[in-house]
């Protein structure tokens, strides 16, 4: 292949144009081992502006590679800004692809997928090759399969340069790779994600639908919950409910939530508050915020189950710990009731009030205050004490506390 390979006419400059952090890295290794009359552009940010500066003052035999390794967002945004880039300046490309492994699943692969497609598409010659080095390996494996993915690198650079064809490491080999990658849950749900959000590809209702069916055919929790949403939006509750169900039943806690809400509200089934809650304290022990704020919701409201005010602020408090807002809010609403219809409120629970206030959860005000957390947490339990060392560490950080109204009743 070396005898051919320098027997070929090559006019011109070859930039190789290394595109996202992990080319980049590779790229440098590269430029170590020396190709005549080629430069090696490192790009791991905004491509635009450098490439055109660039570009305009290549010369018409210059070449151009594009060498990406797939699946990361700057890659997949570097890789648009460069194509358009070339193609403004109706500049011919190769391009040279590192897929990641499909033991990575999810949305690497997905966006792998599309801009392998935008390369084959648009390149006049394209080289796949798929890295299966472990990501949790230890440094000698790594380095050892880092060398030999950069050798192949190399070898392809040079073909790209000469413009030689490679048996296997084209159209053949990324059609493979999709192949195999359609068979994962993970992928084929993020490909809906990206169809329904329009990220990397243009926003598409229908093929959204498309992949998230597939991916629930094949056993994808959270597909059968995207279902259910758009089944849902489009006012077809019985649908939605079944998707829910599947996504409950699989043990998706987004599912379960929004198969309580329909519960709860009567939407595509009759209104049903145990059942409502049933499904709450499901979402609640996968520690779905929402449905810790609605379980305790129901505990406050006695709303299918026997009302039991401290357990239910007790959860409370836990959903506003997580930052979820709409259980800040409900908290500072319900302890503030309180404190109108109930001027003797509970030490702790004046403290839980005090805490929400401030806009921290219970272990950032108490690091701030400078108090051990745990028996913070302890006291605003109720199962402990308030002592006199807290107080003066809450007037120390904060002087304009009330102390009056927090000691009265006690």
């Amino acid at each position: 292949m070396e005898t051919k390979l320098n027997n070929r006419e090559k006019k011109g400059m070859t930039y190789l144009i290394c595109l996202g952090t992990f080319a980049c890295h590779l790229g440098r290794e590269i430029n170590k081992m020396g190709i005549e009359n080629m430069h090696v552009w490192l790009m791991d940010g905004n491509a635009g502006g450098f490439m055109s500066s660039c570009i305009r003052h290549s010369q018409t035999e210059d070449r151009f590679i594009i060498f990406v390794a797939c699946g990361g967002k700057t890659g997949s945004k570097l890789i648009s800004t460069s194509i358009a880039e070339l193609e403004k300046w109706n500049l011919k490309f190769s391009a040279i692809a590192v897929l990641p492994s499909l033991l990575e699943g999810g949305i690497n692969i997905a966006r792998t997928v599309w801009i392998a497609d935008r390369l084959s598409e648009t390149a006049r010659r394209t080289f796949f090759i798929e890295n299966n080095f472990p990501s949790n390996g230890d440094l000698i494996t790594i380095r050892e399969e880092l060398s030999a993915l950069t050798s192949k690198i190399y070898s392809m650079v040079r073909c790209a340069i000469y413009d030689v064809d490679r048996q296997g490491e084209g159209r053949n080999i990324l059609d493979d790779y999709r192949e195999k990658s359609m068979k994962h849950e993970k992928v084929l749900y993020s490909f809906g994600c990206m169809f329904k959000e329009g990220s990397i590809v243009q926003k598409d209702a229908a093929k959204a639908f498309e992949y998230f069916q597939k991916a629930a055919n094949i056993g994808s929790a959270a597909a059968w919950c995207s279902l259910g949403i758009i089944h849902e939006d489009n006012k077809d509750y019985q649908n939605a409910m079944n998707a829910y169900m599947n996504a409950a039943y699989k043990g998706d806690a987004e599912g379960s939530c929004r198969l309580a809400r329909l519960y709860e509200e009567g939407l595509g089934v009759d209104k049903d508050d145990s059942m409502a809650l049933n499904w709450y304290i499901k979402a609640a022990k996968l520690h779905h915020p929402e449905g810790i704020l609605k379980f305790a919701c129901f505990l406050l409201d006695g709303k299918g189950v026997e009302r039991n005010r401290l357990l239910g602020l007790k959860n409370l408090r836990i959903a506003a710990e997580t930052g979820y807002q709409p259980a800040r809010e409900e908290l500072v609403k319900r302890l503030r009731d309180d404190k109108k219809r109930n001027p003797g409120l509970k030490m702790h629970q004046k403290l839980t009030l005090l805490v929400i206030e401030s806009g921290f959860s219970a272990r950032m005000y108490a690091t701030k205050i400078g108090y051990p957390f745990n028996r913070f947490q302890q006291i605003l339990d109720g199962k402990t004490e308030v002592d006199v060392p807290l107080l003066q560490a809450i007037i120390k950080s904060y002087p304009n506390t009330d102390l009056k109204y927090l000691l009265a009743g006690e």
